[in-house]
């Protein structure tokens, strides 16, 4: 029996990493595991191992490997433009954080900001409320 949207969802959520998700476009981009492993300061051992991760996680193939290198599935054709926009979107978060830092640096109102965007996340980490994985 496959899992459902929402059983993949809750697995990612728990158990997905950033770099999960920056080696599926890079596997893609590149079509080669060593050179993915060496554009991410990586080896290529762990590489593989992250792709399986990854695999597990979905619960889907996402790379026929070859011995010229991989071809992505379907899946991972699909799934990389989704990877894409979180990865984007992660660089605006970096963005918007790093501003508000340097707008602030040195006042005690920047202390206060900084004590409070650390709580935020925080709350984030540990407590965020539970969303649809339709409504991302």
């Amino acid at each position: 029996m496959n899992p459902d949207a929402d059983v993949i969802y809750r697995r990612l959520l728990s158990k997905a990493k950033f770099r999960h998700l920056s080696l599926l476009i890079q596997l893609n981009d590149l079509r080669n595991m060593k050179r993915a492993a060496e554009s991410m300061n990586l080896s290529q051992p762990a590489v593989s191992l992250a792709v399986s991760e990854l695999e597990k996680l979905l619960g889907v193939t996402l790379f026929l490997r070859h011995a010229r290198g991989v071809e992505p599935t379907q899946a991972a054709t699909e799934l990389v433009p989704v990877a894409r926009r979180i990865m984007a979107a992660l660089g605006d978060g970096s963005e918007i954080v790093s501003s508000v830092l340097n707008e602030t640096q040195g006042s005690s109102v920047s202390r206060r900001r900084r004590r409070g965007l650390a709580a935020l996340s925080n709350r984030r980490s540990t407590g965020c409320p539970k969303t649809s994985p339709r409504s991302i």
